[in-house]
């Protein structure tokens, strides 16, 4: 019957109003179902009861079926395309869950009835409450807000050329190529699992429910997942991984034994929550994907071919499937062979989902890599952030999904940069850098265009990190920000984003009368390598902060800018403050060995151990010797002494000179012992000019 959709979405291209053309079709279907009320108790025989019904059942099947496609395009035109795993995903929850719940209730009266003999009344029952939930349902389904819509009238021959064009569309085919094998695999069995479970394992029907409970239970616990995870990586690749798992589910019919009916229970029916997560995602991502895949302008007509397709390949491959068992003395291995068969064509269906295009879905082998990355700490994470409604609770929340790296939760996070409250914003930029999402940056800028008054600097900080070109103008123009603190986080974002783009903007700001600024600036020429800025930033060692001095001389020595040593000579002759000593290790990385009194002379001047150090490895990488004399400064004690006891061994061994520098050295006399060393390495001389402590840690790393 559900190759009458086809007709139905024809019939429908010509109707005004969506919910005109259904009604009838859902009335009648509803209407139908009464005569099955009284079916069971009417005096007549069972093959005229069976007619009967299926009677019923096929015309009001196709009553329904007739106005199929156009009710799914009129929900498809009420939810949003990025919103619609979430919305069939939570209508197939709640169908789900009070589905079984009903059902179970259904059980229990059948149940109950067969116990006293009056298992006929007890159909009749049943029935009688699925038509009063069927009457129900009418009166919200007048709720549901209509649609105008332009009617388009179609002559007959038209109308059969249409049906036509889903099955001409080539990429469409393969949806439907797809879906038919799936709905093959899935259907195969058929009913099968439930006579298996009556006939042969003579499990009651309490228990048959139950699975059926368990199963929706499933399905509702897995809804919000599926949902979400289809609207952040498309269908395609949520199918691949739900098709896939759906293969697994006949696994636990196969592990059933007959007459161990306690174990049987309790295997069926806690691998039924596992079974029914599985198919939520099968069920849910194929019908959004024939929902993606089709045609806006004539969606109906694609959504009816492809309910079509899975009505015809479900109804055809029971019968197939149900030709394996006999009719008479079936056995328990007829019914598992079965059950394997239905695996493998489940399985088989996933490659036919490969050439599958779906716009603007992940690729699969991403969203698997993705996937695998989820813990249940995760998992969390994310619930907290759905659920948080308050500025602390959210912002935590936040911060939680970033500290697990949860970039499912990208979208959630990009949208909290519009948030109405400042420490969500904040905490959503800190996030999305972390979290490295390529679309943070049009997010980020767009909030900077919208609202350049609520800048925040971890904003800034987010771009900068974030590393992206596309954000330099932004940044250039934050340098001018009347907040301080904007300004600085815009040089350091730009130091950190760094290529050739920065460099110019950067040399500018080098000249800049926020002197936080400025060394931001130097920072950042430092990160993007701007050797060819060795004048500008050899300018700024004439700087009136110290602070800026020394961020010239890190980017000097770490790109050992030659051209700059001049200017280390001059201003190291100038100035004697906590700057000296990183200008003294940059002229270490620049300069020659003629500059090694002016670097020992910094070190004698330092004020603290960590300033003489500093100067201290300028006169060992000089030397060429910082490596070693670093790993000395490490030490301390018998260690110290040991290392130096173990690096002086060889020369020891030929050397007078070095035995007198160790005996020196051991009675604490470190300007004998850098004379004596000097006597063998004429080089080290110049440490011998003025006392500095450690010096002597230079002189054995360079002997």
């Amino acid at each position: 019957m559900g190759i009458l959709q086809i007709p139905g979405a024809i019939l429908g291209r010509g109707a005004l109003s969506y919910r005109r053309f259904v009604r009838p079709g859902g009335l009648t279907w509803r209407a139908l179902y009464v005569g099955l009320v009284f079916l069971p108790v009417l005096p007549v025989s069972n093959s005229v009861r069976l007619a009967i019904v299926v009677g019923l059942i096929a015309i009001a099947t196709g009553a329904n079926s007739l106005v199929g496609a156009m009710y799914n395009e009129w929900i498809a035109e009420t939810v949003p395309p990025d919103s619609r795993g979430f919305f069939f995903g939570k209508r197939q929850a709640i169908a789900t869950g009070v589905g079984a719940l009903v059902g179970l209730l259904g059980g229990f009266v059948l149940d109950a009835f067969r116990n006293v003999g009056r298992e006929p009344v007890g159909f009749s029952v049943v029935f009688g409450l699925g038509v009063l939930c069927s009457a129900i349902s009418m009166i919200s389904f007048g709720s549901i807000r209509d649609i105008p819509r332009e009617p388009v009238r179609v002559d007959l021959k038209s109308g059969l050329r249409s049906v036509l064009d889903p099955f001409g569309d080539r990429e469409f085919r393969h949806v439907l190529l797809f879906a038919a094998a799936a709905t093959f695999g899935q259907s195969f069995a058929g009913n099968m699992f439930a006579i298996y479970a009556l006939e042969v394992l003579k499990l009651p029907y309490t228990v048959v429910q139950g699975c059926g409970l368990f199963y929706s239970i499933g399905i509702v616990l897995s809804t919000r997942f599926w949902g979400g995870m289809s609207d952040k990586y498309g269908n395609k690749p949520m199918l691949a991984l739900a098709v896939g798992l759906v293969a697994t589910n006949v696994i636990w019919w196969c592990l059933t034994v007959p007459g161990a009916t306690i174990a049987n229970t309790v295997l069926l029916l806690t691998s039924h929550v596992l079974m029914g997560a599985i198919f939520c995602g099968a069920a849910l991502c194929q019908f959004n994907l024939i929902l993606a895949t089709a045609k806006p302008e004539d969606r109906a007509n694609y959504m009816a071919a492809g309910t079509a397709v899975v009505a015809v390949v479900g109804g055809i491959a029971p019968l197939l499937g149900a030709r394996l068992i006999p009719e008479v003395a079936a056995t328990v291995w007829n019914y598992k062979l079965l059950f394997a068969l239905t695996g493998v064509l489940r399985l088989l269906a996933v490659p036919l989902l490969l050439r599958v295009r779906e716009s603007g879905s992940t690729d699969i082998r991403s969203t698997l890599a993705d996937l695998r990355r989820i813990t249940p700490r995760t998992m969390g994470a994310m619930r907290r952030l759905n659920r948080s409604d308050d500025a602390q609770g959210r912002a935590e929340a936040i911060q939680a999904v970033a500290a697990e790296g949860a970039e499912m939760a990208a979208d959630t996070l990009l949208a909290a940069l519009q948030d109405p409250l400042p420490r969500v914003r904040r905490e959503a930029a800190r996030a999305v850098a972390r979290l490295q999402d390529s679309r943070a940056v049009t997010a980020l800028l767009h909030g900077i265009e919208a609202n350049p008054d609520l800048l925040e600097e971890e904003t800034i900080d987010a771009l900068g990190h974030l590393g992206d070109a596309a954000a330099v103008p932004a940044l250039v123009a934050a340098l001018e920000n009347p907040r301080p603190l904007l300004r600085r986080a815009a040089a350091r974002a730009l130091g950190r984003i760094g290529g050739e783009t920065v460099i110019a903007p950067l040399e500018r700001a080098v000249e800049h009368g926020d002197l936080d600024v400025r060394r931001a600036a130097l920072q950042g020429l430092r990160r993007s390598e701007a050797r060819a800025s060795a004048a500008v930033v050899a300018a700024a060692l004439d700087d009136e902060h110290p602070s800026v001095r020394v961020a010239a001389a890190e980017a000097i020595s770490e790109l050992e800018m030659s051209a700059a040593a001049p200017a280390l000579r001059r201003v190291l002759a100038d100035h004697s403050d906590d700057s000296s000593a990183e200008m003294a290790y940059a002229l270490g990385a620049v300069g020659n060995l003629e500059d090694l009194p002016l670097i020992v002379t910094a070190a004698a001047r330092a004020t603290s151990a960590i300033t003489r150090r500093r100067a201290l490895l300028g006169a060992a990488r000089l030397l060429g010797a910082e490596r070693e004399a670093y790993r000395l400064m490490l030490l301390s004690g018998m260690a110290r002494d040991t290392a130096i006891v173990d690096r002086m061994r060889p020369l020891v061994k030929t050397s007078a000179a070095a035995r007198l520098a160790m005996m020196k050295y051991g009675a604490g006399e470190d300007e004998q012992a850098i004379a004596a060393l000097a006597r063998l390495r004429p080089n080290l001389a110049p440490l011998t000019a003025e006392r500095v402590e450690e010096a002597f840690l230079v002189a054995a790393a360079s002997a």
